[in-house]
């Protein structure tokens, strides 16, 4: 079998309704198509799809965590606190593999949306030195 590419993702909700206004307020994106019980929002070349159903019974989505890369997380954050009054559950933070992230929790249970940004190649997995000496236990491994 060969792949060509992931186009999408499909996330069953229980509220279309508060989960399409949370990507909406949170993601540097709008809504693309809107119809009774779906909504798509296109992210360069994919899609996240909002459902209220699916034609196979999947129940809801769950642990679900969008990754979106953004320019300059810290002015992303403030504009969605002025705009829209919400506050991320994470961050802004440096993360331990390298990123500087925010996480923002959906109201509508099961999803979450990670903003971040990649910080300069030389500052990136700045703690691998000490990962090899705990994992391999002497100083002088390269």
């Amino acid at each position: 079998m060969s792949v060509d590419r992931v186009r999408s993702l499909d996330l069953i909700v229980a509220d279309l309704a508060v989960a399409s206004d949370f990507i909406e307020k949170v993601a540097p994106y709008s809504i693309k198509d809107r119809v009774d019980g779906f909504s798509r929002f296109s992210f360069a070349d994919f899609d996240v799809m909002l459902s209220e159903s699916a034609l196979v019974d999947v129940g809801t989505s769950s642990g679900v965590i969008i990754h979106i890369e953004v320019e300059d997380l810290d002015s992303q954050v403030r504009q969605i606190a002025e705009q829209h009054s919400i506050a991320p559950s994470y961050g802004p933070e440096h993360t331990e593999w390298g990123t500087y992230s925010a996480i923002f929790h959906s109201p509508e249970a099961g999803f979450a949306i990670d903003l971040y940004s990649e910080p300069p190649a030389p500052s990136r997995w700045p703690h691998l030195p000490n990962i090899r000496r705990m994992v391999f236990g002497w100083a002088g491994f390269r």
